[in-house]
């Protein structure tokens, strides 16, 4: 499912897991002592170590197996994935244990479906599209802020203080 691939010279470093590969792309986390990667494949949410590729933890809940596509969203020790397909969104809090790390499930809820856009989290809210509703998310609570669904599905960034979103309309 995942490979680490050195930088400089293509050489395969390790690969990791026999799930059906998904789309979202790995980022890293710090857990005690433990550097490690989160994924999502098509059939779980994953940490990886980062030296070795071996499995620190995995949550299978958030997974649709049709399309996960999502990064997943790393900040002050938690981990937030999201798919749609009737899914939704998780907050997992990492904790080490040892050299093992543990993924605990904080909330999942169904009020941030990313589809195939990643939230972004801008102070302590989570703001992207659940399916096609424009969404504002607490990110510690999973409580909804706002919600509208005037742009229809879309995609959202953060500049310079503001947020910008495109709907598939323009």
């Amino acid at each position: 499912s995942v490979v680490a691939l050195n930088k400089a010279t293509g050489d395969l470093l390790w690969k990791s897991q026999n799930d059906a590969a998904a789309y979202s792309s790995a980022v890293p986390f710090d857990a005690g002592g433990a550097r490690g990667l989160a994924i999502l494949t098509a059939e779980a949410a994953i940490g990886l170590d980062m030296k070795n590729g071996a499995q620190l933890w995995r949550y299978g809940r958030i997974a649709n197996r049709t399309a996960n596509v999502a990064t997943p969203i790393v900040h002050d020790g938690h981990v937030f994935v999201s798919t749609d397909y009737g899914t939704g969104g998780a907050l997992l809090k990492l904790t080490a244990a040892g050299s093992a790390v543990q993924a605990a499930e904080v909330y999942f809820n169904r009020d941030m479906r990313n589809h195939y856009t990643t939230c972004v989290l801008v102070g302590d809210y989570l703001y992207g599209f659940s399916s096609a509703i424009l969404t504002a998310m607490n990110f510690m609570t999973g409580k909804v802020a706002w919600s509208h669904r005037s742009v229809g599905k879309g995609n959202c960034i953060y500049a310079d203080q503001r947020l910008y979103c495109l709907g598939e309309d323009g």
